[in-house]
């Protein structure tokens, strides 16, 4: 891959926004097709040679196509982009641990990552809080999504989210009560898929054992609405065993919430 050719797919995610309808769908194509590109004789389990080389040379191209969520025009198609190169893990890496111009930032390529080095919370992956916090719902439900992949996919992001620095972030998120509303708000959309994906967020505000204020009041002024709502939430999925658990799970902690907030026995944390 070229000079010419990195620099073109940079160019075309950092200026996704501003091209027309039609050419933005096009672009979304000609991403697509770059990243999965293999030549016939390699192996189906190596990253194509596009996306190989951007997470190697050129990280700011994915992470370029991140930025897309801070305009709408840009959001759907740099999403669905980024959603199919989350396949791979070592892309998946390039966002979860950028950092800027930090040493062992993913700004490097892959290989340069230190997993080890506590992140400072100004990389691209800590912006989707904002871009689902902040965002229209549409732009906040498909960066919700690709939320959900990166970390999903790269499971050492596990163990980077536990260490202290990371979890104060994590622990402060599912303090603010804003943050519960938009996603039970997720929870409504007419699409099941975003249902399903922000379900899994939802389960942490109910089953964090340290609830805020502001997160108890929100569920207890909505309780019976949100124990009737569960009830029949997702129901065609009955093959979905964990899925059920964890239902049936939702359902007992909120029934089972005290009449009124009890302050916890660990303060919110400051981001």
């Amino acid at each position: 891959m070229g000079l010419i050719e990195e620099d073109l797919l940079f160019l075309l995610a950092q200026n996704l926004h501003r091209l027309p309808f039609e050419a933005r769908k096009d672009t979304q194509v000609i991403f697509s097709y770059v990243f999965r590109f293999r030549p016939p004789t390699a192996s189906p389990k190596t990253d194509p040679v596009a996306l190989s080389y951007v997470v190697n040379n050129r990280p700011e191209v994915l992470l370029e196509l991140c930025r897309g969520y801070e305009h709408k025009e840009s959001a759907t198609p740099a999403g669905s982009v980024l959603r199919e190169v989350l396949k791979s893990e070592a892309a998946a890496a390039i966002i979860l641990y950028d950092d800027g111009e930090q040493p062992g930032s993913s700004l490097k390529g892959v290989t340069a990552i230190d997993r080890e080095r506590p992140q400072t919370g100004s990389g691209v992956f800590w912006r989707f809080f904002d871009w689902i916090d902040k965002s229209s719902f549409e732009v906040a439900a498909d960066a919700f999504t690709t939320f959900r992949s990166s970390y999903r996919v790269h499971q050492v992001a596990r163990r980077d989210i536990a260490r202290p620095s990371n979890y104060n972030v994590m622990t402060a998120y599912v303090d603010r009560g804003e943050h519960l509303k938009i996603c039970m708000n997720l929870l409504r959309s007419d699409r099941k898929m975003v249902q399903y994906e922000g379900f899994h967020v939802f389960k942490v505000f109910v089953a964090n054992p340290h609830k805020s204020i502001a997160v108890q009041k929100i569920l207890l002024m909505n309780r019976d609405k949100l124990l009737s709502f569960l009830s029949h939430f997702l129901e065609d999925r009955t093959d979905d065993e964990q899925f059920i658990d964890e239902r049936e799970f939702l359902i007992k902690q909120i029934k089972n919430m005290p009449p009124n907030p009890v302050p916890p026995t660990r303060q919110p944390q400051p981001v």
